[in-house]
């Protein structure tokens, strides 16, 4: 059983004020499932290519670590 996780912006969900919200996808066997994180970002506020809050964003620290929280959660009960 292969899971992989990703960390990204749903770009497919603009809000009216133009922020996207933060999903974690999961994959396990090739069955894929996105958990949102109810953060709103801009796509300014977003480093794609290495999946991350820029660190120049005011609250980067707490959103990395609201990730992190949801990444182990979400290991740990598919472990």
């Amino acid at each position: 059983m292969v899971i992989t996780f990703k960390v990204l912006l749903n770009e497919r969900r603009q809000k009216a004020d133009l922020t996207y919200p933060l999903v974690v996808r999961v994959t396990v066997d090739r069955k894929l499932r996105e958990i949102p994180l109810n953060i709103y970002l801009h796509q300014k506020e977003w480093d794609k290519p290495n999946s991350r809050v820029k660190p120049s964003f005011p609250n980067a620290k707490l959103i990395t670590q609201k990730v992190t929280q949801v990444l182990n959660n979400t290991a740990g009960r598919l472990k």
